[in-house]
């Protein structure tokens, strides 16, 4: 059982909140649209709040139980963890600090570069347990996926995603 249950609740209204502020210096280029660029990361990061508050009753529940079991047990002795027993234990700590560092990056690197750089972290750190990896695979969701998503976005629903680095590429399909 976890000794700090109410330590993700507050991450996840954190990083709700550190959305929202970061939603704020998205560029709008077309003043004149009712929903900008701006509009989804908000909506997102309302959700992550939301969702925070919703878990904070339950993470109360196992506050309470974990000081009841910790007063009841013996004393355990800790052992130290290796690198890799320490990153599948904290795995869900990791995937949110890479979230938020995403976010963070969003504007100077531009949504394409930093969403290719994030999926292809995230699924090496989430195919940590898998004894080989399928590095094809890996590297092609990594580029493809954002890829499209960043094409579909500015050229078919006209939404300016953050250009970052892509500014310096001389290719049309990207501006």
């Amino acid at each position: 059982m976890k000794k700090y249950p109410l330590i993700e609740p507050i991450f996840v209204i954190v990083f709700g909140l550190l959305v929202i502020l970061i939603s704020f210096q998205i560029e709008t280029v077309v003043e004149s649209i009712a929903i900008g660029p701006d509009f989804m990361p908000r909506l997102i990061g309302v959700i992550f709040i939301l969702l925070g508050l919703g878990l904070i009753p339950e993470a109360l529940k196992k506050q309470k139980a974990a000081a009841a079991e910790s007063a009841a047990a013996a004393p355990v002795e800790k052992t130290k963890l290796t690198a890799k027993e320490f990153s599948q234990k904290y795995m869900h700590y990791i995937v949110w600090i890479l979230s938020l560092v995403y976010a963070l990056l969003m504007n100077s690197l531009g949504f394409l570069f930093d969403s290719i750089i994030f999926l292809f972290i995230a699924m090496i750190l989430l195919t940590m347990r898998e004894k080989k990896r399928n590095w094809p695979v890996i590297i092609i969701i990594s580029i493809v996926v954002p890829t499209f998503v960043y094409i579909l976005f500015r050229q078919k629903f006209f939404l300016m995603l953050p250009m970052g680095l892509c500014k310096y590429i001389p290719l049309n399909i990207l501006r």
